[in-house]
């Protein structure tokens, strides 16, 4: 820039930096080298062109020097190397750096931002000491404060699936769900409270969720597929992934957890929305709102939902449950299109309520009558001995 302006002077040409191009970034690990941040002396340049080592124009410059004038942050501060960190240092403190044992002075306008996990960021030795002083200032973030704030976040960031042919109708309540799922895995005992629970959870989930209304849309040739409570295990994999378990989630597995925090965020929005199921079921069955579903499926029934069946398929499903549709009507009263997805969750909370027993399938979820299907474990286990 120097010699071409001391060419051009008022003529030289002037390019404007979007703000893609003002922001550098680099995810610190222990194999990070002063070169790859700040740069090297190329020898051979220096050689060819003249120049002396200490020439600013003898550097192949690293990623730091080339986001001058924008923001450049380091994810993971500890897990930079303690050389590598004096180097930062000096760019913070005298604004120079010795590369290969040569100074050079590098007059940079920028903003260092690091990132670090709160425990990292406290122990002392994993950050040194000079540089921690320079930083100007520690911002403590939190995790969304309430749900509805968890919700925008999610939505602003999720990629959704969608195609020229199909697109995907996720409602409301899935991103309650999600999002009530990742607060509830936040305290949950099988998870690490000091690793937490990524951010990313949320976001990852709704795009598991999106992709499989797709495929179904797909496979099915409908133009704008509804998502179904059935579809739900699609996000397992995109949870499971992105929480640090405890000991004891150790033990029980990464997709009980995750069917552990879905289960809870079912009975949370259960609460809000439903009367709650009565813990004794002759009397469910005699004065709840369920006794008629309830006693459908002590007649024997069971309910089959699949996250490949069509749509007709999927309401004829529900229907052939009595009272499903009036009960669902009155209590919740829900919009036309969302009728058969809150039916779907009125048969859902009842499980979580202990009315109902559930079995997963390979493409799907089977409900029935909670005593018959204790009764039937029992059989299978005195036919096995």
């Amino acid at each position: 820039a120097e010699d071409i302006i001391a060419r051009d002077g008022d003529a030289a040409k002037v390019v404007w930096l979007g703000h893609d191009d003002r922001y550098g970034e680099k995810l610190a690990t222990p194999d990070v080298s002063v070169a790859d941040l700040i740069g090297d002396v190329d020898p051979i340049r220096a050689s060819r062109e003249g120049y002396d080592l200490g020439d600013l124009r003898a550097v192949t410059f690293g990623i730091v020097p080339r986001t001058n004038r924008g923001i450049f942050c380091i994810n993971e501060l500890p897990d930079l190397a303690p050389r590598i960190q004096v180097a930062l240092f000096n760019i913070l403190e005298e604004q120079d750096v010795q590369v290969r044992g040569i100074p050079l002075r590098l007059p940079l306008d920028l903003m260092l931002v690091f990132t670090a996990n709160p425990e990292d960021y406290t122990s002392r030795g994993q950050i040194i000491t000079p540089l921690k002083d320079r930083i100007g200032a520690q911002v403590l973030t939190h995790y969304p404060k309430t749900r509805d704030e968890g919700v925008r976040i999610m939505a602003q960031e999720a990629h959704t699936a969608a195609t020229s042919t199909v697109t995907p109708v996720v409602p409301g309540l899935f991103h309650q769900l999600i999002e009530e799922a990742a607060r509830s895995a936040r305290t949950s005992e099988f998870v690490d409270v000091k690793s937490g629970v990524s951010a990313r959870l949320t976001i990852a989930a709704l795009e598991a969720l999106h992709a499989n209304v797709l495929q179904r849309g797909l496979l099915l040739k409908e133009t704008r597929p509804m998502a179904r409570l059935v579809d739900l295990p699609a996000t397992l994999a995109a949870m499971t992934g992105k929480i640090e378990l405890a000991y004891e989630g150790e033990q029980e597995g990464p997709l009980k957890v995750g069917w552990h925090v879905l289960s809870e965020a079912v009975k949370t929005l259960w609460a809000e929305h439903l009367p709650p199921v009565i813990t004794e079921k002759e009397d469910e069955r005699e004065k709840g709102p369920w006794k008629n579903i309830l006693a459908w499926f002590a007649a024997g029934n069971v309910l089959k939902l699949s996250d490949r069946s069509s749509t007709k398929e999927h309401e004829a499903a529900l229907a052939a449950v009595p009272d499903l549709a009036k009960v669902t009507d009155h209590l919740l009263k829900p919009p036309a299109d969302e009728r058969l997805l809150w039916a779907e969750f009125v048969v859902e909370g009842l499980f979580h309520g202990g009315a109902l027993a559930r079995e997963d399938t390979a493409r799907g979820l089977v409900y029935s009558d909670l005593l018959s299907h204790m009764m039937g474990r029992e059989d299978k286990k005195r036919r096995r001995t």
